[in-house]
């Protein structure tokens, strides 16, 4: 029987990183490479694409050519990109914004800043352990 490759769930800031030289840039290419070999199944929120192109164009390093080509490369990676559902936008809203606001009066933007990680009930996570079953 053959395994799937594990599911890793990536944000914008990981994607940007394969386009743009960056603090951290070579563990987010070693991501992308392990997927495009099969080791790996990235997936993300299909906002995604909207994220990074957005970052990307604000880069100004970036020109109109380099912003379409990561564009289309961006695509061409072939990621796993979720759409939204109404059942999971409301679990995950109502279990990030009412676990957020106990500990800190307000909701969970922002990655922990020790490792940069999501806190463990938001967006990101709840759509990791949406994938675990895959």
């Amino acid at each position: 029987m053959e395994r799937s490759p594990k599911t890793i769930v990536v944000d914008a800031s990981t994607a940007t990183k394969w386009f743009v030289e960056e603090t951290d840039s070579d563990k987010a290419n070693l991501l992308k490479t392990a997927h495009e070999s099969g080791l790996l199944q990235l997936t993300a929120p299909d906002l995604l694409v909207y994220e990074v192109t957005n970052a990307l164009d604000f880069n100004p390093k970036m020109t109109i050519d380099d912003l379409v080509h990561s564009t289309r490369r961006l695509l061409e990676l072939d990621l796993d990109l979720v759409p939204p559902r109404a059942d999971f936008i409301a679990e995950t809203a109502r279990s990030c914004t009412g676990n957020c606001r106990e500990r800190n009066g307000s909701s969970c933007s922002a990655r922990s800043a020790e490792n940069g990680a999501y806190p463990k009930h938001c967006k990101y996570n709840s759509l990791a352990e949406g994938t675990s079953d895959r």
